[in-house]
């Protein structure tokens, strides 16, 4: 959860330095200069928003878990595989906790589709790879 807030506060920082900076272009007599740099200020704008909303929509969903054991696997769920975790939650990537590397999965994704209800002992296989399960915690 601390990864999605610290990206939320980079994005969001990004967004008050472009809102600045475009506070601050001024028109000039080069003509189009200033309506383009304004332009691409926009669209670097708009493009943050977009991943600030979808990054904050993760982060309601990481809250929203149920992070209490279950025996079968499930949304909330940290699955070892080897030396491989896998966190079903939201697709948010790999994150590197206590040297261990831990895969944030979306269950919608195809491996978070395979890993849903199966439990210790289990294998599921995706694009010609194997994972055992090892431990559900």
């Amino acid at each position: 959860m601390k990864v999605l807030a610290d990206k939320a506060a980079r994005l969001e920082n990004n967004m008050k330095d472009l809102r600045a900076s475009a506070a601050n272009e001024t028109k000039s007599t080069a003509g189009d200069k200033y309506e383009t740099a304004l332009a691409m200020l926009q669209a670097e704008q708009r493009n943050i928003s977009i991943q600030l909303s979808e990054l904050l929509q993760q982060l309601s969903v990481v809250k929203s878990l149920d992070l209490n054991f279950q025996k079968n696997i499930n949304t909330g769920s940290l699955v070892r595989c080897g030396k491989d975790y896998f966190f079903i939650s939201t697709g948010a990537g790999k994150v590197t906790v206590d040297g261990k590397n831990i895969y944030a999965l979306s269950s919608l994704s195809p491996l978070g589709k395979k890993f849903y209800g199966l439990a210790i002992s289990d294998t599921v296989e995706l694009n010609n790879k194997k994972y055992r399960i090892d431990e559900v915690l």
